[in-house]
Parts: C-alpha cells; sequence; structure tokens
C-alpha cells in the first residue's frame, strides 16, 4: 500500500466519523428540544396549579368572585376591587408568558388555544378593571376571533 492509498482510506474514515458525529449531534439536539419543551410544560401546569390552590384557599378570592357575578362591580368594596384587580393582572402576565412560550416554540398548539380561549373569556373583566396586557402581540391576539 502507497502512502496514497492510506491518505484516502484515512480521509474516508474521518469523513465517516464527521457524518457520523454530525447524525449524533442531530440526535442531541432533538433530544434538548423535547427536554425543553417537557420543562415549559411541567412549569405551566405547576404554575396554573398553583395559582388555582392560592385561589381555592384564599379567604377573599371565592367570595369576591360570587359577589362579582351576582351583582358586578358595584357590589364590591374599594378593597375587594383592588384584589380582584391584581389577582387578574397576575393571569394576564400568566398568560402573556404562555404567549410567549409558543411563539418561541415552546408550548404546544393546543396549551396555547386553551390559554387564549380562557384570555378571551376573562377580556370583558379585564376591560371592566381597567387593565390589559402589556404584551401589544398579545393584546392583538385577543382580539383576533377565529373560535380559537
Amino acid at each position: 500500500m502507497n502512502l496514497d492509498s492510506i491518505n484516502k482510506w484515512l480521509t474516508l474514515i474521518a469523513n465517516i466519523g464527521v457524518v457520523v458525529g454530525l447524525i449524533v449531534l442531530i440526535f442531541e439536539i432533538q433530544e434538548s428540544n423535547r427536554q425543553a419543551i417537557s420543562n415549559t410544560n411541567i412549569a405551566r401546569f405547576s404554575d396554573i396549579e398553583s395559582s388555582m390552590r392560592e385561589f381555592a384557599l384564599s379567604d377573599h378570592l371565592p367570595g369576591i368572585y360570587v359577589t362579582f357575578e351576582t351583582t358586578g362591580l358595584s357590589g364590591l368594596e374599594a378593597e375587594d376591587v383592588a384584589r380582584l384587580r391584581e389577582w387578574e393582572l397576575a393571569r394576564i402576565v400568566r398568560m402573556e408568558g404562555q404567549f410567549v412560550q409558543y411563539h418561541d416554540g415552546y408550548l404546544p398548539e393546543a396549551g396555547y388555544r386553551q390559554m387564549l380561549i380562557r384570555a378571551k373569556e376573562s377580556a370583558l373583566l379585564w376591560k371592566s378593571l381597567g387593565i390589559r396586557s402589556s404584551n401589544p402581540e398579545f393584546r392583538k391576539a385577543l382580539e383576533i376571533d377565529d373560535d380559537a
């Protein structure tokens, strides 16, 4: 075997090694993306569950919503309106986070659609409280009536 033949074989082996390395890298990137999406979903569900528990255990919020649903804002004391406003602002922030996660590719379509439906259902309440999202793209998504 001459030196030229050895070089050709070494080049072929090196190229095969590069291709195998690229294939492994592709699988590692896909796995990393799956883990990032999974972590985002876990954090989302944990955040939702935590806020639902906080609401259920609150001394004030369930009563505020019952009063609001039966008499509207006029039936609430100023302190309760303030509580309701801050609670709903926190909901907006959570939903904005999900909106951003979806547009960054980390939240599945079904989770995004579910959040958007809930946000559209809450939009009238937010308007009556004089609050809104600080994210113009999120506000625009709420205005589009596409049977989310």
